[in-house]
């Protein structure tokens, strides 16, 4: 039986032992955002795989994570590691994966393949669209813009306020997003005013209303650890 195979507790004793450090390295990816990059391991073991991944859930520079087959030769009685043996210890995984995870390609225009891995699973795109949503709020006009364009309907007083749900901080806490009944205050509008225009959002573009949610617990995560968790 190849190394690896055994059972989580009987799996080989070096797996344990760390890390080489040549094992786990950053990759380059021109999909990727400023300040993060794809991260290529070459496991030696199911064990060695599966804790690195958990390892990894909190870096929030990581893109995805990438496998390769070990560069070393194996020692004698050894069984190389290829990557049918990466495929199947994927498969073997509990999951959920904190970032998108793959095979390294060699020749393509990504490390991951002829497409971005990360456009393909539910927690790429949600970083994609975290990352988007960031943007603009550095960028408030074009956040206005956006706000304007699919809540249109909306009296601009309303609008206004849709914006400042989405990014404005609590004023006692400015770690947290601020309350709903707090805005309304703020805005002279009855709390039952407040709900009823972010559930008028919520009708007229459930898409880009869970975006600006998204951006609202966005903030509130980046504010504090800086750590993005899928």
């Amino acid at each position: 039986m190849a190394s690896g195979d055994f059972p989580y507790a009987l799996d080989e004793p070096a797996a344990w032992r760390g890390l080489a450090p040549e094992s786990l390295r950053a990759v380059p990816c021109p999909h990727a955002p400023a300040g993060t990059h794809a991260c290529r391991f070459a496991p030696e073991s199911k064990v060695a795989l599966f804790r690195q991944v958990a390892a990894l859930g909190a870096r929030s520079e990581v893109r995805c994570l990438l496998l390769a087959e070990p560069e070393r030769a194996p020692a004698e009685g050894e069984v190389a590691v290829i990557a049918e043996d990466l495929r199947r210890w994927l498969a073997a995984h509990p999951g959920p994966f904190p970032h998108p995870i793959g095979l390294l390609c060699s020749g393509a225009p990504y490390p991951c393949g002829p497409t971005p891995l990360c456009e393909t699973t539910p927690e790429g795109r949600r970083q994609d669209e975290a990352e988007a949503l960031q943007t603009l709020f550095t960028r408030s006009e074009s956040l206005a813009e956006a706000i304007e364009m699919a809540f249109g309907t909306l009296p601009p007083q309303e609008r206004e306020f849709v914006h400042a749900w989405a990014h404005r901080p609590d004023p006692n806490h400015p770690s947290r997003p601020i309350a709903i009944y707090l805005l309304a205050e703020q805005f002279h509008f009855s709390r039952r005013k407040g709900f009823k225009i972010l559930a008028a959002a919520k009708s007229l573009n459930p898409t880009v209303y869970a975006r600006l949610d998204a951006l609202r617990k966005q903030r509130l995560r980046k504010t504090g650890a800086w750590q993005v968790r899928g």
